[in-house]
């Protein structure tokens, strides 16, 4: 009980002091369901939607599949596709195709496990151009006694492939919750910063709320 009040204590604390109050807030909600083919194979969907922290703008919401496949014990690969809608259908906001090949690696030290992925972006824009992205993962998940809570920690960091530099990173802290054996809730905080010219700046600050289930 005091673990658990302890974390309420620090996700309030992150809220109040570095969250909330910009005009740039951003809440993200992820649906993300898994279903298992065979051993090594297993079906993939996420839907998702980025909107301001009071619901009232819609900025983007996308549908993504793939398939993964494992390789070895602690390797994946996984090709996806990602439709991507920013903004309303209705205002005649442009919408992008994203396809992109990830290759995840999960180990532990000590008690916490840890995951990287490596993922290329073939991103396809309506109106007609694209890009090409280098997108970096890294999370770090550390259990408390009771084995239900996990401490996260993550990064991600973007590189422009056809502008050869850095240019976004996303640091984070959360909690991941297990729910159920197939089932497990991730609440997490993180500020966008992004390069222009040589410095970087804040962004966004980002809420996001990962609910997964595996079949």
């Amino acid at each position: 009980m005091k673990t658990k009040i302890t974390f309420l204590i620090c996700m309030l604390v992150i809220i109040n002091c570095n969250l909330f109050g910009a005009s740039d807030d951003k809440l993200q909600l992820t649906e993300k369901f898994s279903y298992k083919i065979n051993n090594t194979m297993s079906f993939k969907m996420e839907l998702a939607g980025k909107s301001d922290e009071s619901f009232a703008d819609q900025d983007q919401y996308s549908v993504d599949v793939g398939i993964s496949k494992k390789i070895g014990k602690r390797w994946v690969l996984t090709p996806r596709y990602r439709h991507i809608q920013l903004g309303s259908t209705n205002t005649g906001a442009p919408s992008e195709h994203r396809y992109h090949m990830n290759l995840e690696y999960f180990n532990k030290i000590g008690k916490a496990n840890y995951e990287i992925r490596h993922r290329y972006e073939y991103r396809q824009f309506e109106n007609r151009y694209l890009k090409h992205r280098y997108a970096n993962r890294v999370r770090i998940y550390i259990p408390t006694k009771k084995n239900k809570i996990s401490v996260m920690l993550l990064n991600k960091l973007y590189y422009d492939i056809d502008k050869f530099m850095f240019n976004a990173t996303l640091p984070g802290i959360g909690l991941k919750f297990k729910t159920k054996k197939n089932e497990s809730l991730e609440i997490y905080f993180a500020r966008e910063y992004k390069k222009a010219g040589d410095k970087w700046d804040i962004k966004n600050h980002l809420l996001a709320i990962d609910h997964s289930v595996s079949f």
